[in-house]
């Protein structure tokens, strides 16, 4: 049986190659699609939606902010995955 330090990668699972792990090694390229968008709103109502023990900004309560992203990322070693294993090299985003 293999011990932990037998086995290797950047991240889980490790593998006795170190070939199975989610991620590979650095360095990791990106490329993003943004969609941004800045409103004011009613902080009354923006208030419901945070957690304790978060507060709204005592300068500007109205403010609000929302973010989509699109990424693709590829590391180093293994540049071709966007090609021929996309679904490893994508992934969404939301934030609000």
């Amino acid at each position: 049986m293999a011990k932990i330090t037998d086995l290797k990668g950047f991240c889980y699972p490790l593998s006795p190659e170190g070939t199975c792990s989610l991620l590979g090694n650095f360095p990791w390229h990106y490329g993003t699609e943004y969609l941004n968008i800045a409103y004011r709103t009613d902080p009354d109502a923006l208030a419901k939606w945070i957690p304790e023990p978060l507060t709204l900004s005592k300068e500007h309560p109205d403010i609000a902010y929302v973010a989509f992203s699109r990424w693709w990322s590829v590391w180093e070693d293994h540049k071709e995955l966007a090609y021929t294993n996309p679904e490893r090299t994508q992934y969404k985003e939301a934030a609000i």
